[in-house]
This record gives structure tokens, C-alpha cells and sequence, in this order.
């Protein structure tokens, strides 16, 4: 009997047990969003390379278009990682009384998802360069300080980004 026991237990550990392991509380991998991210980044390096080769006094217009387009090519991936919905058990974790301290100043969905913020950060880098740029000339430094800005961020969304793919 308790061997006919334990030998009907055994397939229900198992399933509590693999079950256990695929909860998943982070957003799940979407590889659009990794490829507009990525396609974004190397827009962006681009544009920092056509700008580093530019004299000092290079007119803003000539890079007018390629600065529009990554900022909105970054804003649509912006978009589409804001979409992406949180698991349910991943916002309930978060809203644990163990995960509040780390979490407190975010939503749980923020704090679970970080790729928004990362891309938030990232493109407004860019509209800041952009701006600079349209109200004068870049001074020296001034690129090298709005890539150092930027790369964190963006470099950061690609990694979180690429590490939920499982």
C-alpha cells in the first residue's frame, strides 16, 4: 500500500516540480523588440560616427534626418516594450512585502520590466543631442559626453532585453 502510494505521488512531485521551474515572472522575450532595439543602437552609432567626423561647425540640417529617425526608431521600440504585458504572478511577487523595498518607487510592472526605462533614458539622450546640436554647434566634448550618456542605457536595454530570451 505504501509503496502503491508512494508510486502515484512520485508523477505529481514531478509536475509540481517542473512546474515550479517555468513560473515565470518577468515579460517573456519578444524578438521584435529585441531587433527594433538593436536596429535602433546601430542607427544611433551611425549617427554619432557621421557626427565625430564632422568639422566644428557642421550645420545641424545635414543630420536632421538621421537624428529624427533614430529617435523614432527608438520611440516605436519604446512603445512596443511599454505594451508588452507583465505575468500576473510577476506583479504579485512584486507587490510582496520582500520585493516593496527594492520596487518602492516603481510600479511593479516598472520594476519587473526595465527595458522602457532603459529606452527612455537612451532616446531622450539623443533628443538631448539633437537639441544642442539645432541650437549651435557642438562644442568639443559635447559628443563625447551625449555618447557617454547614451551607451549606458542603451547598451543595458539590449542585455535585459536579450536575457529574457531563455
Amino acid at each position: 500500500m505504501y509503496l502503491r502510494a508512494l508510486f502515484h505521488g512520485i508523477p505529481g512531485l514531478f509536475f509540481w516540480l517542473f512546474s515550479a521551474c517555468s513560473i515565470q515572472i518577468a515579460p517573456s522575450f519578444d524578438q521584435a523588440i529585441y531587433d527594433k532595439i538593436l536596429a535602433s543602437h546601430e542607427q544611433a552609432l551611425v549617427l554619432f560616427s557621421g557626427l565625430s567626423g564632422c568639422p566644428s561647425d557642421c550645420a545641424f540640417s545635414t543630420h536632421a534626418a538621421r537624428y529624427d529617425a533614430v529617435i523614432a526608431s527608438y520611440a516605436v521600440a519604446l512603445t512596443r516594450a511599454q505594451a508588452r504585458p507583465t505575468p500576473v504572478l510577476g506583479v504579485r511577487l512584486a507587490k510582496s512585502e520582500a520585493l516593496e523595498k527594492v520596487c518602492k518607487t516603481s510600479t511593479p510592472e516598472q520594476c519587473l520590466n526595465t527595458v522602457p526605462e532603459h529606452l527612455e533614458r537612451a532616446r531622450d539622450s539623443l533628443v538631448k543631442l539633437r537639441d544642442r546640436h539645432r541650437s549651435g554647434v557642438l562644442a568639443p566634448g559635447t559628443l563625447d559626453y551625449f555618447i557617454k550618456r547614451y551607451l549606458l542605457p542603451a547598451q543595458s536595454a539590449l542585455a535585459i532585453e536579450g536575457a529574457l530570451k531563455r
